[in-house]
């Protein structure tokens, strides 16, 4: 009964109220944009691939499947970093990191709702743990890692907090493609998201976007025209 009302109430919305995300995530789901766009990039088998908030791994084994990539999977809440240590112990190419990244160092808050757990979103309904943060650049600078070919970012909130600090730290030049979901639920989150895709600009253009869904930087021209969704 929960499940019929909220796809009459997510109905009303895209139908009558014409919620852009709603149909949006309608138009992505049409494409198949998890198997295709999200998949699709000039990637080798020596390529690195940042996965930001790695959840249970699919993305990382689908990016590995694809291209045999060295990938690098963030993921600080326990239950899930388990997980992806599981089920990537035998792959010498993946490194699964028991913390997330930010702006900056220290233990945070984290509420625990599977996929949706959040620093920045804490439901009271929720609990919330203890998890580790490390600031972008204070990680860079403990690797021998000079540039970031693909950086998937899916951390529920933290985006707004992450790319700012990537930005200003003069790094992101040296990300060549960004795949970003932006979240929704965070105060001024349209003001904050138009502000980085401005900043992002002096760097990268986008290749394809569907706003809220998922959306795609790169600083190469190897890629193809950017490609929008209007949500008509």
């Amino acid at each position: 009964m929960k499940n019929f009302s909220k796809s009459i109430i997510n109905a009303f919305k895209a139908y009558i109220l014409r919620d852009q995300q709603i149909l949006q995530a309608r138009h992505w789901l049409k494409i198949n944009g998890d198997h295709t766009l999200r998949l699709d990039y000039p990637l080798t088998e020596n390529s690195v691939v940042f996965d930001l908030g790695g959840y249970r791994g699919d993305f990382a084994a689908a990016i590995i499947e694809k291209y045999n990539c060295h990938v690098y999977i963030f993921e600080p809440m326990p239950v899930f970093a388990e997980i992806c240590a599981k089920r990537f112990a035998n792959n010498s190419k993946v490194f699964v990191l028991p913390f997330g990244l930010s702006s900056s160092s220290g233990k945070f808050l984290l509420s625990t709702d599977a996929d949706g757990s959040s620093l920045v979103r804490a439901n009271v309904k929720d609990k919330l743990i203890s998890v580790q943060v490390t600031a972008f650049t204070d990680y860079m600078k403990q690797t021998n890692l000079n540039s970031v070919d693909l950086m998937k970012i899916n951390i529920e909130g933290g985006e707004y907090d992450l790319l700012p600090h990537i930005i200003n730290e003069g790094w992101i030049g040296r990300v060549e493609h960004l795949q970003i979901q932006f979240h929704n639920f965070v105060e001024q989150y349209q003001e904050k998201r138009n502000t980085i895709r401005s900043q992002l600009t002096a760097t990268h253009s986008e290749t394809w976007c569907y706003p809220f869904v998922w959306e795609s930087w790169s600083t190469s021209n190897q890629m193809d025209s950017p490609r929008f969704m209007d949500g008509s």
